[in-house]
């Protein structure tokens, strides 16, 4: 009686050691997807965002607190009449303009 209980024991502790790693697998298998998903709305978002920057009539320019430029779009450096996006990028609001 004594060993039955012992394979006993042992083979519901593999069944609950199995029925673990399954319900693990599962979730990491849904949360991957959920952030491969995440990563691909990120992805779009950027997309999104970037050619709205770049094809936009309108002047924008990102600048640090310290005023320095980080970055302009086309339209910004036409209007400002700077040769280059890196000419103006090199720049500090503060200071050189």
């Amino acid at each position: 009686d004594y060993l039955w209980a012992i394979v006993l024991g042992a083979s519901v502790f593999a069944i609950l050691i199995a029925t673990i790693v399954l319900i693990v697998f599962k979730n990491q298998k849904a949360f991957i997807s959920e952030q491969k998903k995440q990563m691909e709305k990120l992805r779009q978002s950027e997309e999104r965002f970037r050619t709205l920057f770049e094809e936009s009539n309108d002047a924008i320019i990102i600048s640090a607190p310290s005023g320095k430029f980080l970055d302009a779009n086309l339209a910004c450096v036409e209007l400002l009449g700077y040769p280059s996006k890196s000419e103006l990028l090199n720049k500090n609001l503060m200071g050189d303009i």
